[in-house]
């Protein structure tokens, strides 16, 4: 999986950052807490359109609707949890596929970057570096690949 705005966010700030030696500084620390930000706003606009996709491939206009509308008042958080039990309610078979699928590594490494990007957001700010935030996002994708496998079986 590949998310094209956290990838060029990733680069322009990794640019910035070596070449004004900022690493360790107050600088790299917004930058981090931004990209968070960022992963978290791509990673949840990609798990929307995945079950949109889903549901156009099987469902008629108003089930379409009717699951998009349930969507946004259903799925606020786009923790490893979260997505378990967004499954749920597909069917406990695709929860556990998940379950099943999910590196524990990488749920670790994902739910990192959503637990820093929730700190950040309500005052506490992340203790992650910027190199960190950058690993925990590459190996947290498998975990939304594990959400795409389980939808799709």
């Amino acid at each position: 999986m590949k998310l094209d705005r956290v990838d060029m966010t990733i680069e322009v700030c990794q640019e910035h950052l070596n070449s004004t030696s900022s690493y360790g500084s107050e600088i790299e620390k917004f930058l981090t807490q931004q990209l968070l930000v960022i992963i978290c706003a791509e990673i949840e606009k990609a798990i929307e359109a995945m079950i949109i996709a889903r549901a156009r491939d099987r469902c008629s206009d108003d089930f379409q609707t009717f699951i998009q509308s349930c969507l946004n008042a259903t799925f606020r958080s786009v923790g490893s949890s979260e997505i378990a039990g967004l499954l749920k309610r597909f069917g406990t078979a695709r929860k556990q596929r998940f379950l099943e699928l999910v590196d524990e590594r990488a749920k670790n490494a994902y739910d990192s970057i959503v637990v820093n990007r929730h700190n950040t957001a309500h005052g506490s700010g992340s203790n992650l570096t910027f190199q960190e935030a950058v690993a925990s996002y590459r190996a947290g994708l498998s975990v939304i690949e594990s959400l795409s496998t389980a939808l799709q079986e």
